[in-house]
């Protein structure tokens, strides 16, 4: 995706209201539908054809009381798209066929659970639980026989893991992170953890969100709850040669030169970095180098009004339609368009981005924890439930 063919400002579309539920996360099913988690506890799954041509975005389906307790991700089956992952902190995966709304496995990790990922390449989910007693675990579990673990770290981390990522094209390759600030990168198919540990990165603030970059040596990124950017090189464990302080380099609190007050979503594929303000009451999309890990701040595309003075949890894109998805703390679920009405269609270079523009336009410029001062942005609404919200706080 080129944010340089689509439109700035972006233009509102429609909205569907779940207030006083948060909206936890959206994640695109197809180009036709989304699902989104609640607070609530429930699954909401949306039809997107009419938004397309700038109808309203319509709940199709739901999935009520998902878990006994609050959902802490989704992970669509991108091989199956009507079979979605969820994780809760009742500790417990479930794996839901779309069509039925009905859970067909069911997985216990034995600790509350706060982050999840999938990987196509090898059938495997990965959850990752709160720091229990001495453990904070990564387990993993192969979908076509779910009824026990396939692996268990349970070593690697001193705290929360709040992000897992599986490598896009590399089989076995997995990243996980937590609020003990640091990101451990495994090889999976090896069961024994000390072995199956390939690098250890200590970030120096606890990790929100990381993935891999992948570009030249697909590097890794890594964003902090207070709102730090930086980007890891691989290396190896072993050497001793290297040194870590020259492995990565860091871009500190991006807030000011990315025009934000935190960071919401990262996608490397389509190469944006989702951003919020509450002061101002905007969401934006950024673009992001993925070859680099680079950050461009004024090419971007700006959506105000967002969910006014709360806390934006999610967003993701529709390119097939051109649509961005947004959700929030005000419980609302929104559309947007933007594309132009007559877009043409981005020319990608080896980069990922591309020069073209629309005819009609000069130049135009995707969950857990706090995202840095937020907490601090929402003291005027005491009457919010804090219970709701992922740990860290």
């Amino acid at each position: 995706m080129s944010l340089l063919t689509y439109q700035k400002p972006s233009l509102p579309l429609s909205s569907v209201s779940y207030g006083p539920e948060y909206i936890y996360s959206l994640n695109l099913l197809s180009s036709t539908q989304a699902i989104a988690s609640l607070s609530d506890r429930s699954l909401r799954i949306f039809d997107l054809t009419r938004s397309r041509d700038g109808g309203s975005i319509k709940e199709t389906s739901k999935i009520l009381n998902a878990h006994v307790k609050n959902i802490s991700g989704v992970s669509v089956l991108a091989d199956q798209p009507n079979i979605v992952a969820s994780s809760a902190e009742d500790g417990i995966v479930k794996v839901w066929d779309l069509r039925s709304t009905k859970a067909v496995a069911s997985m216990s990790c034995g600790s509350p659970l706060l982050s999840l990922a999938y990987s196509p390449l090898t059938n495997t989910i990965a959850a990752g639980t709160e720091l229990v007693s001495q453990d904070a675990k990564v387990v993993l579990f192969d979908v076509r026989s779910p009824a026990s673990p396939l692996r268990t770290y349970a070593d690697s981390h001193n705290d929360d893991v709040t992000v897992l990522a599986f490598h896009p094209t590399t089989r076995h390759s997995l990243l996980s992170a937590g609020t003990d600030a640091l990101i451990t990168r495994y090889d999976t198919s090896i069961a024994d953890e000390d072995e199956a540990v390939a690098q250890v990165i200590h970030n120096g603030a606890s990790v929100h969100l990381t993935g891999f970059l992948p570009g030249v040596d697909d590097a890794i990124f890594a964003a902090s709850h207070i709102e730090t950017w930086s980007v890891h090189k691989q290396t190896n464990k072993d050497d001793e040669s290297e040194d870590e302080s020259m492995q990565r380099k860091e871009y500190g609190d991006v807030r000011e030169s990315w025009g934000c007050e935190y960071i919401i979503d990262v996608n490397t594929q389509s190469g944006y970095v989702a951003v919020g303000s509450n002061t101002t009451s905007k969401l934006a999309l950024i673009q992001l180098d993925s070859s680099t890990g680079e950050v461009l701040p004024t090419s971007r595309i700006e959506c105000d009004g967002a969910h006014a003075n709360e806390v934006v949890r999610c967003a993701c894109v529709n390119e097939t339609y051109g649509l961005m998805l947004s959700g929030g703390e005000d419980g609302v679920v929104k559309t947007w368009q933007i594309t132009s009405s007559d877009p043409e269609v981005p020319e990608v270079d080896e980069g990922g981005w591309s020069e073209k523009k629309s005819k009609k336009s000069k130049k135009h410029h995707g969950s857990h924890g706090s995202h840095g001062d937020r907490k601090d942005k929402k003291d005027h609404d005491k009457k919010k439930d804090k219970s709701r919200r992922f740990k860290p706080y």
